[in-house]
């Protein structure tokens, strides 16, 4: 056998010995891959939802600066829908202050009955009505 087959030799079986290395390599990153937990959402997510709003009266103008009472309600369609939640604040235990007619609530926040958790919020029809 002369040089140039030998060195042949080396190329092939050092050529295999890299095609085989990079399969093995495949292979493990594809058994680590399925063995890694899928991503789950923390349990100290917020379950609330901000709003703020601006009050004002049937004119235009900006209401005084007070305390009011709201209803929050959540349906399935823009009429005649299933109500899915609903929160009452009071302008006497739970006010909704006003500030230029400027609101701010945390809906979800009191802690009624209705809970923010039945709703899924994978919808595309949610409506929110305010009173």
């Amino acid at each position: 056998m002369n040089k140039f087959e030998k060195l042949n030799q080396i190329f092939q079986k050092t050529r295999n010995q890299i095609i085989l290395g990079i399969l093995l390599l495949l292979i493990l990153t594809t058994v680590v891959s399925f063995n890694l937990p899928l991503a789950q959402a923390a349990p100290g997510i917020n379950k609330q939802i901000n709003y703020q709003g601006k009050m004002s009266t049937a004119s235009g103008a900006t209401v005084t600066n007070a305390s009011w009472s709201f209803r929050f309600r959540i349906y399935d369609a823009s009429s005649n829908g299933s109500l899915l939640w609903t929160e009452r604040w009071n302008s006497t235990t739970t006010p909704v202050t006003t500030i230029n007619g400027v609101f701010s609530v945390a809906l979800g926040s009191l802690g009624q009955a209705d809970s923010l958790d039945s709703i899924n919020w994978n919808s595309d029809s949610l409506y929110l009505q305010i009173d």
